[in-house]
């Protein structure tokens, strides 16, 4: 059974309904708001379905997580494993959630939805995504070191 969640509720309630269905083994399903996810992400049109993360979490898994600093929900894209813990980014950001505990995390991302389109995290073209968008995160902000040394 998939639950959907498109209406905007307070970060205890959401966290609430999500681990009540996790528990019960149905996925969650909620159209995201924020940027930080795009491309891949493009707004309310798109829905992203979730599951239980079950095993310690692998690169490029997007995982629902609770940032501890802000009491923040984000859902960003593993980039590094350390131990027991994560490195995480949104695809259209160049900073970095460090130390996210697998404690932290609530869910991982199973498929998204774009224009009624289902697309699965096993897709080739899903994980081709994944490493070029990690890719270009990491030229730019190879050159962006490069740039600011040379004109600083």
């Amino acid at each position: 059974m998939l639950i959907s969640l498109n209406n905007t509720v307070c970060t205890e309630d959401f966290i609430l309904l999500l681990k009540d269905a996790l528990v019960k083994g149905q996925d969650f399903s909620f159209s995201p708001t924020g940027s930080s996810m795009k491309p891949m992400l493009n707004g309310v049109d798109d829905t992203v379905v979730l599951t239980k993360a079950f095993d310690k979490l692998k690169k490029y898994d997007v995982a629902l997580f609770l940032r501890r600093s802000d009491n923040a929900l984000v859902l960003h894209r593993v980039v590094k494993v350390t131990g027991d813990s994560y490195t995480m980014s949104g695809d259209s950001q160049y900073f970095f959630d460090e130390n996210v505990a697998h404690s932290d995390i609530l869910a991982v991302m199973k498929s998204f939805v774009r224009s009624q389109k289902p697309v699965s995290v096993t897709d080739f073209s899903y994980r081709f995504y994944c490493r070029k968008i990690l890719l270009k995160k990491y030229i730019h902000i190879f050159f962006s070191k490069i740039y600011h040394k040379i004109f600083k």
